[in-house]
This record gives structure tokens, sequence and C-alpha cells, in this order.
């Protein structure tokens, strides 16, 4: 029997669902993702260490210790003897897939409910620490080095390919996107009719499939990104529930894909199909599970079959909250019950095949530790690399992954057949159901902006096809002509740079580049929307003139149906008492309740709608918000409660960024109106501070560690001063800007880091001047100028900021340590 162990210290905030686990290639990492956001990177070690039975196994049975897994060991320059190594919050909503890249154990791609994907890098240091968090710094340096956007809506599941060149996210807007690992995107596969829940990569390179709420399996070839073909049949019979995740998984010779969340009317019970490679059919089913099989993940190694070739080992789990580990030699599964509350989320096994970690929605995560004797004796690599040859032929691509997209891989099989070819007819079928591109119409409104209005045409097939839409652009600003014609004064054109003058010359100021506020506004033939307080789903079908809207219970039955006059191409709401919120292409917003009442007439905006997002209602009184943001910049806040605009304001024009995202964070009081937060595609963020009514930048990208580490070398005496003023100047604008940051947004505790963070810095380059001036306006009135909330700090809470002064090596610095005491004292 395996080892069975449940670890206390992996855990998200809150106990929050845990949706992903995975496990780096080297087995030294163990990432999850989880409900509150964050995604999370573990030392592994633990996880083999010997605990209970498998202490008593490995100490009294010696002859079993070689075959346990053994612990991989993590750099000690790096490990700092902390379990969590990083808490990553860089996503704003859910985590819900977790993948590092098999062949860069210092990559790691998180997805989840913002419809970003984030590609994290591990960097030389130790991490920054989390913003608005009580904890440590990050004991490892994990940056989000870029962010895919494309999908529409939830990313549900996420797949590297064997080299690790290019990944794969499939989404609730029945999408599948393959980017490669510089996040740029390679093809965008439209097939699904409904939500898109699991892909996986084939390991030979030659094909990707796909799962879907369709109750289809689609096979996709990657020299083409075309359909292969598709598996419906084993899921005919499937009832009608509601599932998180569809994640199936190739297994690691190729031969077949196991699928899940089918049903068998004969046995009665639910079933994972396994679809052979060779003509992509069904072979058999994997029986066993009393609810639906959600998520499947198989065995790294290829193990011994009893001198009969060798098999697969795979694992299931099910909304049953139970795992089943089948060896498909022996077609036994051992099943293990009771490990966890809620369903079984997501499963990963380490590089040696003898690990397998399970998470749950229940928030928890469980490992089963197995014997050779229990799963089968694995393949060496030379046994693994003849067999794939005995496939394959010679191919690099097969044996081990190093060469992906292979051009060439035919399958041999024993009747000396090749792979299934897909038929003429078909291929030309699903051509003729690729989706027509919409063309624009433009016309100027009165104030000289343009406006850009989809036409609408037939779809490709003579009709019935998918609609999408060219992006809707930004409009630009009025020709110079125009604008004179109008009587208006001439917009400034925004210069940056500055060249040194010659002898006697002028400054020569250079033109701003060409400024994109918003990204462009795409409409997909589908949206969907979550109704998350009673399970509900509100579906938006787009059509050339008008959308449908279906609101369904998570069984799939129809509540109501309603139409909107023009294409829908943002929704969001529905939650919280936030009216159902709909902005068409048109610039209306149309405001609707759960029930599918109509609040308000529809609300004519001017454009249509770049960002829209919701503030649910909370405990503390604030009412729901809406806000609103235009692709002409435009920006709103409505009060749900009050159907009233209680702000008005326009996205900000920076030279060389544009906005990648638009939301709103709590206000301090309940009583005052949430701030807009605006992030740059380039890791900015800026709020909007309404009584200025102005833009601040609350959060830079300057790069911080590295001025930090020279002033802390210089501190102690270890460093020179080359580089030193710039460093100092770094530090100290990092610190007083998170300081300023934190002040105006209300959030003391950063404030109260901040203020630590910039007297460090002071005292490290010994700045008499200004480390006087801020402890002495810590001290007067309670340092309410400085923190910014109402409560101010305690004397002794300064007397332990001022510390490292007293430890300074500055003379000065311990001069007026003193001279502070004394003023406290007196």
């Amino acid at each position: 029997m395996p080892v069975v162990d449940v670890p206390p210290w992996v855990r998200h905030d809150a106990l929050k669902a845990i949706y992903s686990v995975d496990i780096c290639p080297r087995g030294r990492r163990l990432a999850t993702g989880g409900g509150d956001n964050r995604t999370r990177i573990w030392d592994a070690r633990p996880l083999f260490t010997p605990t209970n039975a498998w202490a008593e196994a490995s100490t009294t049975n010696q002859t079993n210790a070689p075959n346990a897994p053994a612990a991989p060991a993590l750099d000690s320059s790096i490990f700092t003897g902390t379990l969590l190594l990083a808490s990553l919050s860089d996503h704003y909503g859910p985590v819900n897939a977790v993948r590092f890249n098999p062949q860069n154990e210092k990559m790691l791609a998180a997805a989840g409910d913002d419809n970003n994907i984030l590609l994290y890098e591990l960097q030389v240091g130790t991490g920054a620490k989390e913003f608005g968090s009580n904890t440590a710094p990050n004991a490892e340096n994990w940056r989000a080095s870029i962010v895919c956007r494309g999908h529409l809506s939830n990313i549900t599941d996420l797949s590297w390919s064997v080299d690790g060149r290019l990944f794969a996210t499939c989404s609730l807007d029945n999408a599948v996107i393959v980017w490669n690992a510089k996040g740029r995107e390679v093809a965008r596969l439209q097939g699904h009719e409904s939500f898109v829940k699991g892909v996986t990569w084939d390991p030979v390179g030659r094909y990707l499939a796909t799962q879907g709420d369709d109750k289809r399996v689609i096979i996709w070839r990657t020299d083409t990104w075309k359909q292969a073909n598709e598996v419906s049949e084993p899921f005919a019979n499937t009832p009608p529930n509601r599932t998180h995740s569809l994640r199936l998984a190739w297994s690691p010779d190729g031969r077949f894909v196991a699928s899940t969340n089918a049903y068998e009317n004969l046995v009665g019970a639910h079933t994972a199909p396994i679809i052979g490679r060779e003509k992509f059919g069904q072979q058999f089913s994997l029986v066993g599970h009393s609810a639906p099989v959600v998520t499947i993940r198989m065995n790294p190694r290829m193990r011994h079959n009893k001198g009969k070739g060798a098999v697969c080992a795979v694992a299931m789990g099910s909304q049953d909250r139970s795992i089943s580990v089948w060896n498909l030699g022996t077609m036994r599964p051992s099943v293990y019950k009771g490990l966890f509350e809620k369903q079984v989320s997501d499963l990963a096994w380490d590089p040696s095949g003898r690990l397998l970690v399970a998470c749950s929605l229940d928030g928890t995560v469980a490992t089963l530790q197995f014997f050779d004797e229990e799963i089968g004796t694995p393949l060496t690599d030379a046994e693994h690399s003849t067999f794939m040859s005995s496939l394959y032929g010679s191919m690099p691509g097969a044996m081990g992954g190093k060469t992906a997209l292979p051009e060439s891989a035919r399958m041999r099989v024993p009747g000396g057949g090749g792979e299934h070819a897909v038929a003429t007819a078909r291929e030309e079928r699903q051509h003729h159901q690729q989706p027509s591109v919409m063309p624009q119409r433009m016309d100027r409104r009165n104030d000289g902006r343009k406006r850009i209005v989809p036409n609408a045409v037939e779809g490709g097939g003579g009709g019935g096809g998918a609609m999408t839409a060219m992006p809707l652009r930004p409009p630009l600003p009025p020709p110079a002509g125009a604008a004179a014609a109008a009587g208006a004064s001439p917009a400034p054109i925004a210069m940056v740079g500055r060249k040194r003058p010659s002898e006697g010359g002028t400054l020569q100021l250079q033109p701003a580049p060409a400024l994109r506020v918003v990204p462009p506004t795409e409409i997909t033939p589908q949206l969907h929307l979550q109704l998350s307080e009673s399970g509900m789903v509100l579906e938006f079908r787009n059509q050339a003139e008008k959308c449908a809207l279906v609101c369904r219970r998570a069984d799939g039955t129809a509540l109501w149906t309603d139409q909107l006059p023009n294409p829908c191409a943002r929704a969001a709401g529905g939650s919280g008492g936030v009216w159902i919120a709909a902005g068409c292409a048109d610039g209306t917003l149309h405001a609707l309740l759960p029930s599918g009442r109509r609040v308000l007439p529809p609300l004519v905006l001017g454009s249509a709608p770049a960002f829209l997002s919701a503030s649910p209602s909370s405990d503390g009184g604030a009412p729901p918000r809406l806000l609103w943001c235009g692709a002409d910049g435009d920006l709103a806040i409505f009060n749900c409660a009050t159907c009233r605009r209680e702000l008005t304001a326009r996205l900000p024009a920076i030279v060389g960024a544009e906005v990648a995202d638009v939301r709103l964070r709590d206000a301090v009081k309940a009583e005052d109106v949430p701030v807009p937060l605006c992030v740059l595609a380039d890791g900015r963020v800026l709020a909007y501070h309404a009584g200025l009514e102005s833009w601040m930048l609350v959060q830079d990208h300057d790069p911080f560690s590295q001025a930090e580490r020279r002033l802390a070398a210089f501190s102690e005496g270890g460093g020179d001063d080359d580089g030193l003023l710039g460093s100092y100047v770094a530090a100290c604008r990092h610190w007083e800007s998170q300081l300023a940051a934190a002040r105006v947004l209300g959030r003391r505790q950063d404030a109260s880091n901040a203020v630590k963070g910039l007297v460090g810095a002071l005292v490290a380059v010994g700045d008499v001047y200004r480390l006087g001036g801020l402890v002495r306006a810590l001290l007067r009135n309670k340092g309410v100028e400085v923190i910014g909330v109402s409560e101010g700090v305690e004397e002794d809470w300064v007397r332990k900021a001022i510390e490292p002064m007293r430890e300074s090596a500055s003379v000065s610095v311990q001069r007026l340590y003193e001279e502070l005491t004394d003023e406290m004292a007196g």
C-alpha cells in the first residue's frame, strides 16, 4: 500500500480552494494555484520525508528503501529553510492552472479567472514582499516576466509541449490558444461549441487534444492547426453536470488519450474513455467512480508489463472525492477515499513517477508515495528510448521531447497500418466552418472623434457560421485641418527626450511616439457570465446585428431568454447586488437583474466598452458599483443601489504604454467611492485621485532590488561608492512612492512598511537631514501627515522604526538618533 499523507502546511489564505498543482521537472518545487488569487511555490522535499508508516518501512525493511522516491536537493544558496518559497499575487482572480515548463524548472505558467496567463521566471536573490501583506519577503525571487492576453473569459487549463517551446490554454470563451514561450500567440483554435475545460499535448509533438462541455474531444494537428479528428460517441450519454475542469491526459508513449466525464448507460457508471492514436476512436473505458471524472494525470514513466512490453500507469480524480490509480497492464485500480471533503481538482506526478500529489476544492493537498511493487518497475532511459523507437522510428521528438513538432511521425502498428488520415470532405467541412471576419463602418461624431461600428456579413459555409468582429480601434484625434475648421485649439504635441545643445544652440525635443490608450475591443461569438451567488450562467450569443441572452441553471436548464439589439462586447456583474451589465459594440450599456428584468433603459455612453468590471456589496455596507471604460478612454463608476454616476474620468495618455486592465479597488470607508486602478502592459499601476482629478503612479517597475543590494553593501563597508548615488535615489524614490501611494489609498500597513524601508535607505547613506525631517514628522500628531490614516502611529512604533539608526556606522546618524530619543523622552 502507498504511504498517504495530507501535509498541513500546503495551504492558501482562508483555506481557499486549490484548483491546480504541479511539480517542477526535477521534483524540487511544488506549485499550487488557489481561490485566493495567488500562485504559491513550495519546497517539495518534505513531501518525500519518511513519516509514520513510510519511516517504519524505510527503517525496518531496508530492501524497499531503494524503491522509495528520493528527495531532490535544492540549491543551498537559494533555499532559506522556509516551506513556502514564494507567494505570488499578480492575478486578479482565482488561479485555475499552474504548470512548470518541462524543459526549464525556473519558468512557471499560471492562468486564471482574470483571463490572463502569467509566465513567471526565477531570478537571483530573494523575492519582494507581497504588496499589502504582513508576511516576510519571498524566499525565492519569482517575477512575472510576461503577461499573455487573448482570452475573453476564464482560463480553465494549460499544457506545455514536451520541448517547452509552446504551451496551449483553453477557456470558457470556447477557444484554445497556442502561445510560444515568449508570450506571443501562435494559433487560435476555434472548434468547440461550448466551454473548453481541458488541453493536453501529444508527447511525440504532432497533435493537441482538447475537451469541452460540448461533449467532444477534438484532436488538432500541430503542423497546420486544423482538426485531425473529433470524438463524441463516448460522451453522448453524459448527463448535464457542473464541472470545474475536464483535464484529459496523453500517455507518455503517445499511443492513447485518457479523457474525462463520460457515462455508460449499459453499466450505469461514470467512465474515463481511452481514445487510441491509430484511428482516434474509443478503445475501452476505465470504470469505477460514482461521480464524473474531472482530472487525469499520466505517470511520466512507462512500466514493465511482466515481459510483455511496456504499459502506463494513470491517476484519476473525481467529483466523488476519491482518487484511483490504474496499471493498464493489469487493469486493476487502487481506489483511495476519505482524503478530501470536496472534489479532486488536479493531480501531479513527480519525475520519478513514485509520488502523486492531489489537490481539492476543500483547500487541502494529499500525497501518495508508491513502491515499484505497487505500480510496476519503471523502464530505464535506454529501455524507454528503444521502446519509443519501436513505435515511431528513430526520431528525436519521441526520445524525450528534445525536438518538438516532428514533421513525419508515423506510428508503427502491428498490422502495418499508419495513422488515421482525415478525409478530404471532413477537411473541407472544417475549412468552411471557419468564421468570417466582420468589416467596419466609420463615421465622425460632432466633437470630431471617430466612431467605428461593425457591419454584418454572412458567416462562412452558407450561413450559420460563427460571427466575429474586427477589433474596434479607439478613436483617433481629429486632423489638424478638421480641428481648425471647428474652431478648436490644436492639441499640444507630447514631447519626450532631450538632446544636449551645441555651443549657442537650443534644446531639441523629439516628438512622442504614437500612443494607443486602450487595446482594441474584440467581439467574439459567445460570452459567458457566472452568477456566483446562485450558480447560474448567463450566455451572450452574438449574431450579426443582435445578441441573444440565455440564463441557465448549473444543470443546463434554461430559466429565461432575452435579446440585445447589438452584439455584446463585454459583460460583468450579476452578484452581490451588482447589475448584470452588458456593454454593446454601439456604445450602449444594458443593465438587468438576475431575474431578467431591466433596471434602466440602455445608457448611451458613446463608444464600445474596452473594460467592464464590478464591485459587489460588502459586509461593511459598501454599495455595489460598476466600472465602465470605453474604447475612447472615458471612464465612469455607477452606484447600482442609487442609480447614480459617482465618478467621471479619462484614462491617462502615457507615452509608450498601453492599458492592460482597468478595475476597482474597494474604498477605505463604505461611503467613499472605490478607487479606479489602471494597470499598464509594462507592469505599472495607476490610481485615480478624485480630489485632485488626476492619475497617480502607485506602482513602478524600477530595478529596485539591485539598488537595495548596493546600499546594503555600502552600509556594511563591503562595497564601493560606484553608482551609489543612483542606487540611493532609486531606493528612496521607491519607498517614498510606496509611502505616498499607501497614504492616498488608506493602506496603513503598507505605509508602515514603506516608512521602515525609507528609514533603512536613508540610514545606509547617512542622509541626516532627510532622516531628521521624516522622524520628526512621524512624531507630530502621531504621524498622520506621513501615514495618512486617522489613528496614526504610537511613539513606541517610531522607536522601533528608527532602531537601524543606532546600529549605523555613521557618527552623524548615531548623534541624530540620540537627539531624537531625547526629544521623545522629553
